[in-house]
């Protein structure tokens, strides 16, 4: 009879303490919610902000002339996802929504004019319910020059090609010790 009560006591204990821990994430969703500025809807209670902004780009450019970036970003509600990106040059872009997941490829044209200039490429997303992706963990580095340099390209060249082949670069490593 003891082994059958304390049986039972221990499975009270367990859906108490997993009716505890709904009500809390309950409560906390709750209150988070309510202290956003978002529209308090229950549609709006169990939206899941979409993920980081991956951006995806070259590294280095001439003022003046306009270079393909892609912007991806995954909602794992499968809502749509508008960007909005700070290109670093006082321009800001907002797009339309596209499907989550997509690809989605902006120009951009730096018209900066001093000599060799370093901005960096910030990105978040929206959702169609109105998430906010959290803010990206790095920036995309672009170093923008002012004229072609022959010098300058090979050598932007050169380390674009050690990104992509870290052993290259290793091996010239070893080859100037």
């Amino acid at each position: 009879m003891k082994k059958r009560t304390i049986g039972i006591i221990l499975v009270m204990l367990v859906i108490s303490a997993s009716l505890s821990v709904c009500v809390n994430a309950y409560n906390t969703q709750y209150i988070e919610r309510n202290d956003s500025s978002e529209p308090e809807t229950d549609d709006n209670m169990f939206n899941v902000a979409p993920l980081r902004v991956l951006i995806d780009g070259p590294t280095f450019g001439i003022r003046g002339e306009p270079l393909d970036f892609s912007f991806r970003c995954i909602d794992l509600d499968k809502d749509q996802v508008k960007y909005f990106i700070n290109w670093g040059d006082y321009q800001d872009e907002e797009t339309d929504y596209y499907p989550s997941g997509e690809e989605v490829h902006l120009w951009h044209t730096w018209k900066w004019d001093r000599h060799g200039v370093n901005f960096f490429v910030r990105a978040y997303a929206v959702d169609s319910r109105g998430k906010r992706s959290p803010p990206p963990d790095t920036v995309h580095y672009i170093y923008i020059s002012l004229e072609r340099n022959s010098e300058l390209v090979m050598s932007m060249l050169f380390d674009k090609m050690i990104e992509k082949h870290p052993m290259l670069g290793r091996l010239f490593n070893l080859i100037k010790a």
